[in-house]
């Protein structure tokens, strides 16, 4: 049942009813207000209703955050929402009291709720972007963007009519986004306009209808994401309008196929998550539901998939997870959300289904639940929002290595980039080519033959049903050299770059590598690299070895185990993954000194995880909020850079605030608090 444009001004606040007949010029009797308007005219009615289903349209409780952010800007106290009844009365209020401002608000709702109809797929990978700010278009500009999007348009709809383009930067209210300001490009499509005559009061009137449809592409600089949100579903088209703002926009020549997908990561359900929402949201705590995945080792021989029914227990719990931890990979994963009850009518229960490379399904659901849903997934790390181009180069996943991996299914578990720098490392090389794949036409695996062609070598899948052909990357595999993985360490980690001294047995696994670049105080130490750390041979060949060469030294064992368990080794030794000290960067594969020293000497490694990339944007962040030269505190400097950005400044504020004076001394007074 549709709600009218009478139920929707019978449900508002009797003041507000006479508030809204004002705005209207009409002049707020009884029998108006009890939302009988059959004496009004036809202008007045239909001017009317059209603000009532504006008023429908946000006035949904999940645009309560964009009403009170507007509402606040308008003066509104604590107080007045307290007092306020409902979402559908703020509304109301903040059309009449501020018409441009709810106008405004409406149409980044709008966005947002297209937005919300999205599947991943529709999201792209800006280029990277030089300091960007935004200049509203000229009309010149405006219409020559206006043709581009026609052309395109045209070309997958024949007959569609561009009737409106509009380039505007707004507030990112409700997005998932870290950055204050986006870009929403609304687009107004129709087909061609028709003509027919009406009777309206006696009189034959022509009118002109022309079903409209409407894109909005939200574009968000900082993040360096763009979505095309249409329910027109031709992705040739998405991937042509994302070029054309692209270079439109930004002045920069692209292609659609320079414009990558956006990734999602349902990997990090192999431990449990934490997920991150707010009372807004309206939702209880979402739970993981179904995971599948593979083993390391056989990619593309053997898939299994969990299900927990039991909406209080934990799925990391079952059995067979618990068997297969260490040796799987989660491709996909369903995580489940319960929307708390509204009046009288049940929890609603939605899904989210995450399958990499970069698809999200929300199925059933509404476009606001999937703002939401999204938003909770962004925060707690399942998909990836930002252009972090190394997001997924986490190094933890380089043990798994120790087996050869497809080059494919490692290419979509990280990005290319990331393995290409871990290749030029030395870290990577090439392994194995792997005798069996899976086949597309029966679902099973065969083994792999090769033929001669014009073209070079093709492989070719047994299949008895019929041969399939398989791309190289199927058949070839990338496995982690222990030789590369020491010789790396022993140019960028030691003071002096000796012969790794292997330890124990040849089945330990483990290298003295030498003394570190120690920099900064406290004692020098020692490094291990220890593949396994807690087996129990290494373990004992490691103690064995540490009180008969190492006695009373002081050092760390780098280990690829993901969490490893301190054994009491002798002397002061700790053990940590390789990954706690080692990055991925736009660079290359780095080596964090500092992250080694804190830990070697018992100290918390928290306060040195900022890489140098994150201290340029922390110091970037200092310079466009205090853009003056006056002298400041640098302890309140501190306390106002992580209230206004948590994300960027995730420290404490005497880390930071020590930080910020030894780059800029000249800002601040000496001994400022």
């Amino acid at each position: 049942m549709s709600l009218t444009p009478t139920c929707v001004f019978l449900s508002l606040d009797t003041v507000l009813r006479a508030d809204l007949l004002a705005r209207n010029e009409v002049e707020p009797t009884e029998e108006r207000l009890a939302g009988d308007f059959n004496e009004l005219g036809k202008q007045f009615r239909e001017a009317l209703e059209q603000d009532l289903n504006c008023i429908a349209t946000l006035g949904t409780d999940y645009a309560t955050q964009l009403l009170h952010d507007y509402l606040t800007k308008e003066g509104w106290t604590a107080e007045n929402f307290a007092a306020s009844r409902s979402t559908r009365d703020r509304a109301c209020a903040l059309l009449c009291r501020n018409p441009d401002a709810f106008f405004e608000a409406l149409a980044i709702w709008n966005g947002n709720r297209l937005r919300g109809r999205l599947d991943r797929e529709q999201g792209f990978r800006l280029p990277e972007l030089a300091d960007f700010s935004f200049a509203p278009l000229s009309d010149e500009e405006n219409e020559a963007l206006t043709t581009l999007i026609s052309q395109v348009v045209s070309d997958s709809y024949p007959g569609k009519v561009v009737s409106r383009v509009k380039v505007f930067e707004r507030d990112s209210c409700g997005l998932s986004t870290s950055s204050a300001r986006v870009l929403q490009c609304d687009i107004s499509i129709g087909d061609d306009p028709e003509n027919i005559e009406v009777i309206e009061e006696g009189q034959e009137t022509s009118v002109t209808i022309s079903r409209l449809s409407r894109i909005s592409v939200i574009i968000d600089p900082g993040a360096g994401t763009l979505f095309v949100g249409t329910e027109l579903g031709k992705k040739k088209m998405h991937e042509a309008l994302a070029s054309v703002l692209v270079e439109a926009l930004f002045d920069m020549e692209t292609t659609p196929e320079r414009l990558s997908p956006l990734r999602v990561y349902p990997e990090t359900c192999k431990v449990p998550v934490h997920f991150s929402y707010s009372v807004n949201d309206n939702i209880e705590m979402p739970r993981i539901a179904e995971l599948r995945y593979r083993l390391f080792g056989a990619p593309n021989t053997l898939v299994y998939s969990v299900r927990d029914e039991e909406p209080g227990s934990l799925i990391h719990d079952l059995d067979d997870i618990q068997k297969h931890s260490k040796r799987m990979r989660i491709w996909r994963a369903v995580i489940d959300f319960i929307f708390k009850p509204s009046g009288d009518h049940p929890p609603l229960r939605r899904s989210a289904t995450l399958t990499e490379p970069s698809s999200v399904s929300f199925g059933r659901s509404f476009p606001e639940e999937r703002i939401v849903m999204e938003r909770v997934l962004t925060a707690s790390g399942l998909i990836d929002p930002n252009f972090s181009w190394d997001s997924r180069a986490r190094f933890s996943d380089v043990a798994r290595l120790v087996t050869p991996h497809h080059a494919a299914e490692l290419r979509q578990t990280w990005l290319p980039l990331t393995v290409s720098k871990l290749t030029d490392a030395g870290v990577l090389v090439q392994g194995t080519p792997h005798p069996r794949a899976w086949c597309s036409i029966c679902g099973e695996t065969h083994g792999i033959g090769t033929v001669t062609s014009d073209e070079g070598k093709i492989h070719l899948v047994e299949c008895p049903v019929e041969p399939c052909p398989v791309t190289a990357d199927h058949v070839d595999t990338l496995v982690l050299s222990i030789d590369g993985l020491l010789s790396w360490l022993g140019k960028t980690a030691l003071a002096s770059a000796g012969a790794p001294q292997q330890i124990g047995m040849d089945a330990t696994r483990a290298w003295l590598l030498g003394r570190a670049a120690h920099k900064g105080k406290g004692k020098p130490y020692d490094l291990i690299l220890a593949i396994d750390v807690d087996r129990p041979q290494t373990t004992r060949d490691l103690n064995a070895f540490l009180l008969r060469q190492l006695s009373g030294s002081r050092g760390i064992i780098l280990t690829l185990v993901d969490d490893p368990v301190q054994k009491g080794f002798p002397g002061d030794w700790r053990a940590t993954p390789l990954h706690s000290v080692c990055d991925v960067t736009k660079s290359g594969l780095k080596f964090r000194g500092n992250r080694a020293s804190a830990i070697a000497h018992g100290r918390s490694a928290k306060a040195v995880q900022k890489s140098e990339e994150d201290w340029d944007q922390i110091f970037a962040l200092f310079e466009a909020m205090f853009p003056d030269g006056d002298q400041l505190q640098h302890f309140t400097v501190a306390n106002q850079m992580i209230a206004a950005e948590p994300e960027i400044c995730d420290m404490t504020p005497r880390t930071l605030a020590d930080q910020l004076f030894a780059k800029f001394p000249h800002r601040f007074a000496a001994g400022a608090g």
